[in-house]
């Protein structure tokens, strides 16, 4: 063997040589990937775990819902108790009742502080019947001021009227709140004023419906009391009476 060959097996000896720590360092690097990825996976799994927040509560996909159920309210559960009834003969003259071809009409005038005026009251009721409306003084009972039922009346509610069935027993109600206050001269001899302050209203309890209201306010003189106070009252008569006519 020459030289030459024996230079040329020994190059090729080197090749194969090199060729196999080729392969063997790609082998060697592809199974350390391949483990590497293999342990990575797992990691990542639990880093996401970790990283996820927590969900909140809410139906399951089952379509049941998490949520207690609500109980009812406990009003609907209690009875609300019955107002109390109210009957019309506490508070009115019952047996009194309309008819046909005669029109009345129930008058009521007091002070605000309760105490009567029957001189007015009578005057108003003389203006009613000269225009032919028959007029009733006797129709209301003590109860029905006291109780404040006269003054939710004249203030236009009209559930009084609906309870009472006033539109039953007469076609009108001529009420009305006076204010009497009272004044000296002594330059007069102790001469009395009373300034009459009067606030009255017709109402049609049949057809529910206002028929006139009006404010009044005269003087009056005289030495006493109530002889002042009909000195006011004569004074308003004109008034009074053009008030009835448009009225009725």
């Amino acid at each position: 063997m020459n030289e030459g060959d024996s230079a040329w097996k020994k190059w090729q000896v080197r090749v194969a040589l090199a060729a196999g720590l080729c392969t063997i360092l790609t082998f060697l690097l592809f199974v350390k990937e391949r483990v590497f990825h293999s342990q990575e996976k797992p990691a990542a799994s639990v880093t996401g775990a970790r990283g996820e927040q927590p969900r909140k509560s809410g139906p399951s996909s089952s379509g049941e819902s998490s949520e207690q159920p609500k109980s009812p309210p406990t009003e609907n559960l209690v009875e609300r108790a019955p107002s109390p009834k109210i009957l019309p003969g506490q508070y009115i003259n019952t047996e009194i009742s309309r008819h046909k071809g005669t029109k009345l009409a129930a008058v009521f005038v007091t002070q605000e502080s309760g105490e009567s005026l029957p001189n007015l009251e009578s005057a108003v009721a003389s203006l009613l019947a000269k225009r032919g409306v028959e007029p009733v003084q006797s129709f209301f009972k003590p109860a029905f001021i006291q109780e404040g039922r006269a003054k939710n009346l004249f203030s236009g509610d009209w559930t009084i009227s609906e309870q009472l069935q006033l539109g039953d027993h007469v076609d009108y109600v001529l009420i009305g709140f006076g204010k009497v206050t009272y004044s000296l001269n002594q330059e007069l001899g102790g001469l009395l004023t009373a300034n009459l302050e009067l606030y009255l209203k017709c109402l049609n309890v049949v057809s529910r419906r206002i028929c006139d209201s009006k404010t009044f306010a005269t003087p009056g003189a005289g030495y006493t009391q109530s002889a002042a106070l009909q000195n006011a009252i004569e004074r308003l008569q004109p008034q009074l009476e053009v008030f009835v006519r448009e009225a009725f």
